[in-house]
């Protein structure tokens, strides 16, 4: 906007402002546009109204205000603590905070600003909200230390306020104490029993801390009690449970069940494809013909959502960690008949025999023992309803759904889902993701792995095209399918890497050092590739070769890793950083690649983007293992405890704060 379109808006809220002097809206609009000390003014009043009227989205509020640039005419709002610490307008939000903090604490008044007469006294609340906004700021930069000295305040000063205990969570979270923020959330869940958003971050919570079970029966308060909680949550579509238990089960190493969560998902957008059909009649019957072509755009725009873009990357993640770990039970361990005697072989095929035999017999009297269970759990149900009905009399109204059967799960665990081959199904899913997300990296790195897996470099190559930056030459053709169709592949060199994906720079370079004869090692990730390299045809080689060129812009691999290690881009942000270091490594395993590893990770410490706690675990492990330089690992490992004291891998997990420590908690129902 120029001056006198700001002028102009500026002198319309005004008397907006004049006729609706109640109105948030003509108070919050105008911050948008507003800027040096109107900007300033504007803050201080809407900050001042919101605290004193107590509302805890405050700084969720105000966070949309810093933006940053984000391509041609767009701007995005700033999500890392390094570019939201530098925004003028936080700064600006923060200045005021700790001013108006400090005129409280000292009068109970908000900063008099020159006035003559004196501000009224604020009521004790506006400070406990000035603190939360407080924290909430010291969150968005990073500072999670101070962050979590304020929380415990406002705890101190109002030791029922649930908001407090959820946002100690929050902050434990992201310091690394996992554990810890799930006992923080739940201790909140526990002062509002009836409070379903509690309830439900709660169970996030302690799905993302691997306690399964306990998760499960928490989401169970808020399910009918009339049947399985598990059942109901399927057949209410909970996908935002399913997709964290999935990816829970995930990390845990249960392959089968994280499939069962994952698939269920996908089997929703199926019924959601399904019941399009029903709408076909109905609306050229009523000649609803807007709502008819939305009806179309959305079956073809359904995929596109992100729980089921979530949950096949999941399940399309799960069958390749299940190909690359294959159980133990799958591969038997035969003796070697051909060293024995017909009476030895006799004697051990006898053995196995009655083993298999003991092992079915044993997985039959298992299989009667639960249904017996089942059924006599069932009577004793029938028998409890009985009885309570006729102690009410019969006056208790019957659920509805009370008498419907609960279907039988034949796979509990998801073992059917892992018996079938896990690459046919993750070729599957992927064709999925990329054909209606064709520009997201995650996609295209998961097309890259199935690949690379089931020996098919040359479509391997062709998801690395498709990973690169728009503006550098034409796709490959094909590019709708990165796992389909013919496997040509062409396209312009990529000369820059300001916008390519870490994951997409690492595959990259395994890929092109698989493709060098001359180099050995690498790593498992490269000998996979060189794997699928090798059982090439020579027409295929030399597509590869000429294809590989065009990607790599006529470069070698070791200058790719350089070009990409001296972007300004790969310098701010530790992921990027920490890619570069790995393929450094790849790439020089000598003493000079080792310390550009090193320098790599350790320039710029944590004022770059990305500083996270498992990015940092990661950096840690990277110079003590590979790179082999106790002394750097030392001084990182000492940087980052200061950084995050309480977290898991770091430092020491903080005690769980609860109502009990200032007032009496909540009981369990």
């Amino acid at each position: 906007l120029d001056e006198a379109q700001r002028a102009t808006l500026t002198e319309a809220y005004d008397a907006l402002r004049a006729d609706l002097p109640k109105g948030r809206a003509v108070g919050r609009i105008p911050l948008t546009f507003y800027v040096g000390d109107r900007l300033a003014a504007g803050l201080r009043a809407y900050m001042e109204r919101c605290l004193h009227s107590g509302v805890p989205a405050l700084a969720a509020d105000l966070s949309g205000l810093y933006t940053e640039p984000a391509g041609v005419g767009k701007r995005r709002r700033c999500k890392d603590p390094v570019g939201v610490a530098q925004h003028p307008t936080f700064q600006a939000v923060l200045a005021l905070c700790d001013e108006t903090l400090a005129s409280l604490r000292s009068t109970g008044q908000f900063p008099s600003r020159g006035a003559a007469e004196p501000r009224p006294t604020e009521p004790p609340t506006s400070l406990l909200w000035c603190l939360f906004l407080k924290a909430q700021l010291e969150e968005a930069r990073g500072d999670y230390e101070l962050g979590l000295e304020l929380i415990d305040e406002c705890i101190a000063h109002t030791p029922t306020a649930v908001d407090m205990y959820e946002r100690r969570a929050r902050l434990l979270r992201k310091s690394g104490d996992v554990a810890g923020a799930a006992e923080q959330m739940d201790a909140a869940r526990r002062l509002d029993l009836a409070d379903r958003y509690i309830n439900n971050k709660a169970t996030k919570y302690l799905l993302r801390a691997g306690r399964l079970e306990q998760a499960m029966s928490t989401i169970g308060l808020f399910t009918r009690h009339e049947g399985n909680p598990e059942y109901n949550l399927l057949e209410m579509q909970v996908m935002w449970v399913e997709n964290e238990y999935g990816e829970a089960a995930l990390r845990q190493g249960k392959y089968g069940l994280a499939l069962k969560k994952f698939l269920a998902v996908e089997k929703h957008f199926n019924d959601f494809y399904d019941d399009l059909f029903d709408f076909h009649s109905y609306c050229l019957r009523k000649m609803t013909l807007r709502a008819y072509t939305a009806v179309l755009h959305s079956g073809e725009t359904l995929q596109e959502h992100k729980h089921f873009q979530r949950a096949a990357q999941g399940a399309a993640r799960t069958y390749l960690a299940a190909h690359d770990n294959p159980p133990e039970a799958s591969q038997p361990q035969e003796p070697d008949y051909t060293k024995m005697t017909a009476a030895e072989r006799k004697r051990e095929k006898a053995k196995a025999r009655k083993a298999a035999k003991r092992a079915a017999d044993a997985k039959a009297e298992e299989e009667a023992r639960q249904k017996q269970e089942a059924e006599r759990k069932k009577a004793e149900e029938e028998k409890e309803e009985a009885a309570a009905a006729a102690a009410g009399d019969g006056k208790k109204k019957k659920s509805r759904n009370a008498d419907r059967p609960i279907p039988v799960d034949d796979d509990p665990v998801g073992e059917k889902l892992l018996a079938k081959d896990h690459l046919t199904e993750a070729l599957r899913l992927v064709k999925a993701l990329v054909r209606h997300a064709p520009t997201n990296p995650d996609n295209l790195v998961l097309a890259y792995d199935t690949a690379v897996r089931r020996m098919k470099p040359l479509m391997a190559l062709r998801s690395l095209f498709q990973s690169r930056p728009r503006s550098q030459g034409q796709d490959a053709p094909g590019a709708g399918a990165a796992t389909g169709g013919g496997e040509a592949v062409d396209g312009g060199a990529v000369d820059q890497h300001t916008t390519m994906h870490p994951d997409v720079f690492l595959r990259t370079v395994y890929f092109a050092t698989a493709c060098d004869g001359a180099v050995t090692g690498g790593g498992r990730d490269v000998d996979l590739a060189r794997a699928a390299v090798q059982a090439v045809s020579p027409p295929g080689k030399q597509a590869l070769d000429e294809g590989l060129a065009k990607l790599l812009g006529g470069r070698s691999v070791g200058d790719f890793v350089r070009a990409y290690a001296a972007e300004p881009r790969t310098r701010e942000s530790l992921t990027r950083c920490l890619a570069a270091a790995q393929a450094m490594l790849i790439i020089d395993s000598g003493a000079s690649g080792k310390t550009a590893a090193a320098d790599l990770v350790q320039t710029g410490g944590f004022q770059r983007r990305d500083v996270k706690v498992d990015v940092c675990a990661t950096a840690h492990g990277l110079l003590r293992d590979e790179v082999q330089d106790a002394a750097a690992a030392e001084a990182w490992h000492a940087a980052c405890s200061a950084k995050f004291p309480k977290s898991a891998a770091f430092g020491t997990p903080l005690k769980v704060s609860s109502a009990e420590d200032g007032a009496p908690a909540a009981e369990q129902p």
